[in-house]
């Protein structure tokens, strides 16, 4: 749905680029914190071929108290595989860091995440969070606003209320905005974690 969207920002980032910090929001498992990958795995599998994780970070953010979200998150997950081929095209020598960030992250929860993340960060090291900024209609079951010719630049604004208080570096007004309009972000707990990490960074 996102996919010329996701392609246009991947674009922007250095092709140089030796390692990807990749957040996204569970679908399927219900949990507070960030969920890395099972240890024995060492790449995800894509149609492009496999992306090595950087297992050094993935095993230095282990043992921080905020990764404690299950492995099995990962699991029939989709959000950070649908953005391998776009990061492989831009920058095929990067490794990767997966986290999974649970529905039930609060804002203390986020910032730890945040600090964790940002202790990894250098000159050769991208952040990306997976992310769409709307569900509505039929297919995801909420409809809020009447479908009409006025639907499309209502939810246009609606987007753009939100993104700018993201923009603008505001954790909290983010999520806040998101709460009080009832916009359908998926990836609000890990947009969250990326404010912090733009933040303090």
């Amino acid at each position: 749905y996102s996919g010329a969207t996701a392609a246009r920002s991947i674009a922007s980032l250095p092709a140089a680029a030796r390692r990807v910090i990749l957040l996204g929001p569970s679908h399927r498992v219900r949990f507070a914190g960030a969920a890395l990958p099972d240890p024995s795995v060492a790449a995800f599998a894509s149609p492009t071929g496999a992306v090595a994780l950087d297992l050094d970070v993935v095993r230095a953010l282990r043992r921080a108290p905020a990764f404690r979200g299950p492995a099995a998150a990962h699991d029939g997950e989709h959000c950070l595989e649908v953005q391998l081929p776009l990061l492989q095209a831009r920058m095929p020598q990067a490794t990767l860091v997966p986290i999974l960030v649970g529905v039930d992250t609060d804002a203390e929860e986020a910032a730890a995440i945040a600090r964790s993340v940002a202790s990894h960060l250098d000159a050769g090291t991208v952040v990306v969070v997976s992310s769409d900024f709307t569900h509505h209609g039929a297919a995801y079951g909420y409809q809020p606003f009447a479908v009409d010719g006025a639907l499309p630049g209502r939810l246009l604004t609606l987007g753009r209320l939100t993104a700018d208080r993201l923009a603008a570096l505001d954790g909290a007004g983010f999520r806040q905005q998101v709460e009080v309009s009832g916009d359908t972000v998926c990836g609000v707990r890990p947009l969250v974690v990326l404010a912090e990490v733009l933040e303090h960074a």
